[in-house]
């Protein structure tokens, strides 16, 4: 079975896209549509079943809601490579001397002796390890954030600890602004998709 062998029933009580979209589905499962390959632009797909566009659409965004494909903008509409898990982190090739801001993740230094040192401190001392077992303050343990400002102050920028807030993540820290500059009652816009704290 292949995209071209599609067929749509028009007294079938299934919307259109719906037939469409199952088609696809089943096409995909049944491994006649390999991970990776491209679907037909909306248009061409529209043409060859005498249908308009925007069935395409919906067809497509249903077959991709169910995860068995993806749309990638200016590209096109691919298969799901469904093999490897979604979360397994791929980093992208950076030329030597070039940084890739589209990951939160730490350099790729050699950091074994420091964290070896860095352990050996903390275990040498019970009241510290206990410590950094414990839920932390929201805003950071008060040495941690003498340390950081301390550091900052001798690269030249001043700046108090008792100013700094520390974040878990990027959800902890859209809360921590939220909770700066808003009260419960105000009004915050945001973009279509965003998280939800």
């Amino acid at each position: 079975m292949t995209i071209e062998t599609i067929t749509v029933f028009k007294q079938d009580p299934a919307p259109i896209y719906k037939q469409i979209a199952d088609q696809i589905a089943t096409m995909i499962e049944d491994g006649d549509l390999k991970a990776n390959s491209k679907l037909p632009t909306h248009r061409w797909l529209a043409d060859k079943l005498g249908v308009t566009v925007g069935t395409i659409t919906r067809a497509y965004a249903e077959v991709e809601r169910r995860g068995l494909v993806e749309a990638k903008v200016g590209a096109g509409t691919y298969v799901s490579d469904t093999s490897k898990p979604s979360w397994v982190f791929e980093q992208s090739t950076v030329a030597q001397g070039e940084m890739n801001f589209g990951y939160n993740i730490p350099p790729q230094l050699d950091r074994g002796d420091m964290l070896k040192q860095a352990m050996q401190r903390i275990s040498s001392s019970n009241s510290h390890l206990n410590q950094l077992m414990l839920y932390q303050p929201p805003a950071g343990l008060d040495a941690h954030r003498s340390i950081v400002a301390n550091w900052l102050n001798d690269k030249g920028i001043k700046l108090p600890a008792h100013r700094m807030l520390f974040s878990s993540g990027a959800q902890h820290a859209i809360q921590m602004v939220l909770d700066t500059f808003t009260r419960a009652g105000d009004t915050v816009l945001v973009e279509k998709y965003t998280y939800r704290v």
